[in-house]
C-alpha cells in the first residue's frame, strides 16, 4: 500500500479519510488523462481488495483462530495476483522514468 499512497500524494493527493485504503485501491485502478496511467489493472482490483478486508479484519480481530480454508483462498489469490500486478508497476514505472 504504501507504493499505492506515495503515488496518490505525487498525482492527486485526494482521499477519502473514511476507507482510505479502499478509496486508494479504487483510485490506482483510474487512468487520470494527461496525469498518469492506472498502477493497478482494473481486473486485479476485486483480488486486491479481498487481501485488504482480510488484512483489516485480521489487524482488528487477531484474537480469533485462523480459518486455514480462507488462508488457503487468500493465498490462491495472491499467486493469481502475482503477475499481473508486476507487469502493472513495470508499466507505472517505465512511465516515471519517461517523465525523467
Amino acid at each position: 500500500m504504501t507504493i499505492f499512497l506515495r503515488i496518490s500524494q505525487c498525482f492527486e493527493n485526494n482521499l477519502e479519510s473514511q476507507r482510505w485504503h479502499s478509496d486508494l485501491l479504487r483510485k490506482m485502478t483510474l487512468e487520470i488523462e494527461g496525469v498518469r496511467p492506472s498502477a493497478v489493472a482494473s481486473q486485479d482490483f476485486p483480488a486486491l481488495h479481498e487481501l485488504l478486508m482480510f488484512r483489516h479484519f485480521r489487524r482488528n480481530y487477531f484474537e480469533l483462530a485462523d480459518d486455514w480454508d480462507r488462508l488457503d483462498f487468500l493465498v490462491k489469490k495472491v499467486r493469481q495476483l502475482h503477475p499481473g500486478l508486476g507487469q502493472s508497476l513495470d508499466r507505472f514505472e517505465r512511465f516515471l522514468r519517461d517523465l525523467g
